[in-house]
């Protein structure tokens, strides 16, 4: 009976691999994607590099470095993708301003949320779930300063077929927008911008562009230059 268990246990622990191995993202041990930053003008800005540390069946780490465009290192992260039956569920904790993690990274925090969910089938037009997060941290006395992201609108725009300086890709592109309230005491601030990304199978995200609002004017773009 044991022995019985046992060769389930591993048929599925072998299937979701293998479910999770045709995903949006590349669960791949020692992988590494480098994507550039540009700014409005097209202009590089540095790059950063996304390295899978670890990967399970269901789970892997990436540790992320950011370059200058000099290439001085400026900084290094963490984060973890997940994945269940092949649908990747990426972390919306990664879509709060990395101004506000710097400046509050080493503040106590309470986040709550959802996954954003890149279904492992995608087809043209179809929606996609929402997703949020709050954060919540301690500020002066009995006062608590908070982060919301609220991403929303999400769909599935088109196909198609990608070249960068890593390669040619087929893609599928999603459009969603995203909105920011931040109340940290004095500071009140409330954003929305329009994002466009292209994701490709078993590669990840391929390019990412922002922009004030939907069909406003480009605010920067972040292009994968290197995959190895």
């Amino acid at each position: 009976m044991k022995t019985l268990i046992t060769i389930i246990a591993a048929f599925i622990s072998l299937t979701s691999n293998a479910q999770c191995s045709d995903s949006f993202f590349p669960f791949e041990k020692d992988k590494t994607l480098e994507y550039t930053e540009f700014n409005q003008a097209k202009e590089s800005q540095g790059t950063i590099s996304h390295q899978v540390t670890s990967s399970s069946e269901s789970l892997a780490m990436v540790k992320t470095t950011a370059f200058s465009k000099s290439g001085k290192e400026l900084e290094k992260d963490t984060y973890a993708i997940s994945c269940d039956k092949g649908d990747i569920q990426i972390d919306v904790n990664q879509y709060i301003p990395s101004r506000i993690w710097k400046k509050f990274k080493e503040k106590k925090k309470e986040i709550e949320g959802n996954f954003i969910v890149i279904p492992k089938i995608l087809e043209v037009n179809q929606k996609l779930p929402e997703g949020n997060v709050t954060m919540t941290m301690e500020g002066r006395p009995r006062i608590e300063w908070k982060v919301k992201v609220y991403i929303k609108d999400r769909q599935v725009k088109g196909k198609e077929e990608l070249t960068t300086p890593a390669g040619t890709f087929e893609t599928f592109v999603i459009e969603e927008s995203i909105d920011i309230g931040i109340d940290l005491s004095s500071l009140k601030e409330y954003s929305s911008f329009y994002q466009i990304t292209w994701y490709s199978k078993n590669n990840g995200i391929i390019k990412k562009e922002r922009y004030g609002r939907k069909e406003g004017p480009l605010l920067g773009y972040s292009l994968l230059t290197k995959s190895e």
